[in-house]
Parts: C-alpha cells; sequence; structure tokens
C-alpha cells in the first residue's frame, strides 16, 4: 500500500482524494440527509393532511352543534303543537284566513321520509287563478305560524289570458314525531 501512495503523482494523489471525499461525500448523503429531508418532508405532507382533518372535523362539529341545535328547538315546537294538529286542516284553517280557500282545487298528500324519530308529512297544493298577494298572504299566514309548517316546491304558471292571475302547486312540509 506504501508503494502504491509513492507510486502516484501530485496530481494523481489530488484525484484520489478528491474521489474519495466524493465518495464520502454520497455515501453521507444518502445515508444521512437525504433519509432527513425525505422524513422531514413526510412529517411535512402529514400535518398538512391532519390539519385539513382538523378543519373538517371543525366544521362538521359545527354542523353537529347546529343540527342538534335546531332538533332540540323542533323538539320544543313539537310539544307545544296541538296533538290533533294535521297538515290539512291546518292548511285548510290558513287559506280560509288568507281567502284563497275558494280556489284551491285539490290537496293530495305526498309519502315524506321517516327517520325512526320524526316523519315528514308533505302536501301538495294546487291552487288556481290566484293573484300574487293573495297567495303571498296565504303564504305567509302558513308560514308565519308557530306549527312548523315551511313550504317546500313551488311552481306557478300564469292563469289563461289575464296576467294578473296565476295556478300554482306548492308542497307544504311539516314534522311529527312518532
Amino acid at each position: 500500500m506504501t508503494s502504491f501512495r509513492h507510486d502516484l503523482t501530485q496530481r494523481q494523489k489530488y484525484w484520489v482524494v478528491a474521489g474519495t471525499a466524493l465518495a464520502g461525500l454520497l455515501l453521507l448523503w444518502v445515508f444521512l440527509f437525504s433519509p432527513v429531508i425525505d422524513g422531514k418532508r413526510q412529517i411535512e405532507r402529514r400535518i398538512s393532511a391532519q390539519k385539513q382533518q382538523l378543519q373538517t372535523m371543525e366544521m362538521l362539529a359545527g354542523k353537529y352543534k347546529s343540527f342538534t341545535h335546531y332538533s332540540g328547538k323542533i323538539r320544543r315546537i313539537l310539544a307545544k303543537r296541538s296533538r290533533d294538529f294535521t297538515l290539512f286542516s291546518y292548511l285548510d284553517q290558513k287559506a280560509a284566513d288568507s281567502g284563497v280557500k275558494g280556489n284551491i282545487i285539490s290537496m293530495h298528500p305526498i309519502q315524506g321520509l321517516t327517520n325512526g324519530v320524526y316523519t315528514e308529512r308533505i302536501l301538495e297544493v294546487k291552487i288556481e287563478k290566484v293573484t300574487m298577494k293573495q297567495f303571498l298572504n296565504f303564504l305567509y299566514a302558513v308560514e308565519s305560524g308557530p306549527d312548523l309548517v315551511v313550504t317546500g316546491k313551488v311552481n306557478a304558471l300564469k292563469a289563461g289570458d289575464n296576467p294578473d292571475y296565476m295556478d300554482v302547486w306548492i308542497q307544504f312540509v311539516t314534522v311529527e314525531t312518532l
């Protein structure tokens, strides 16, 4: 080995040292720095994913809180509502109060959803030759009451040649406890 070192010129010794240093740096990079950098990137990706999951969980927690609040509100409203409440009679009374009862052509129940605690009651009402003011008064009377009746779908068409009148198909929705 000593003879090998002595047989090399100064320039060759320089290249051997440089190659050895380069090989050492390459080994340091492959076995030390690269895994550290990759690990850091992986941790940063995990942190980013965890932050997104946390934001999603916070959003869902807010929705859950809102839903539980709304559910409690529904329970209180339903507890105050008369035991003999029916959507049909409620709408019939509100139509009479607002002056559109004579314009109602039909009231058809539609099957609603049930979740084990509540059932959804839907009633589709067809009203013919009603003015916008009459219709809005009827809607206000229905939805402003304390009985948790809301408007679902609404479809209005001009009634004949008179632009002041319209025909309306509307769905009203309420919930009842099972």
